[in-house]
């Protein structure tokens, strides 16, 4: 027994600093936006490319897009985990939770394209004109899904499993 257990005290853990609590919010939202960086400069080298065939060179026009749609949905999905209607399948299973929260960042997405289609309609237009703007958009609908089930996958197993658990259990061997 140590001596706060003989002297009667119990020890507390110590709640995290305000700055301990907003460098973890800082972090976490910049992992969220890194990996929503290299996630969408995927998506828009396959539109760079679907463009480079009818001979237009839009490959850093469509990087700086994937970076600022990054950092917008970087922030939307941070600050929109406390909001109720995204929280709404989080009694079900996380397969549910992980379906539905996707489903609504895709829809998110949609809306931003709508607006990049508004604010750059000669990239939109040409887009359209280099193949079946279906199969265009439902392989975009796709890739976005697939692109959030990942996210909120590994952010569910993260939350479950508790604080480092996910990642040590990925990155470290056991020994």
């Amino acid at each position: 027994m140590n001596s706060d257990q003989l002297s009667g005290e119990q020890t507390t853990i110590a709640k995290p600093t305000k700055k301990q609590l907003l460098l973890n919010e800082l972090k976490e939202v910049g992992i969220i936006i890194g990996y929503l960086a290299v996630s969408l400069s995927i998506l828009e080298t396959y539109k760079s490319l679907i463009l480079l065939q009818q001979g237009i060179n839009m490959f850093a026009h469509n990087y700086t897009v994937a970076l600022f749609e990054s950092v917008a949905l970087g922030k939307i999905v941070a600050l929109a985990q406390n909001l109720p209607f995204l929280k709404a399948f989080e009694k079900h299973s996380l397969a549910r939770a992980v379906l539905y929260q996707s489903i609504i960042m895709t829809l998110i997405v949609d809306i931003g394209g709508q607006l990049e289609d508004i604010l750059f309609p000669r990239s939109a237009k040409l887009v359209a004109q280099s193949g079946d703007p279906t199969a265009l958009m439902m392989t975009h609908q796709l890739a976005s899904m697939l692109v959030f089930i990942v996210l909120f996958t590994v952010r569910g197993l993260s939350r479950k499993l508790g604080p480092g658990k996910l990642w040590k259990l990925i990155f470290t061997s056991e020994e």
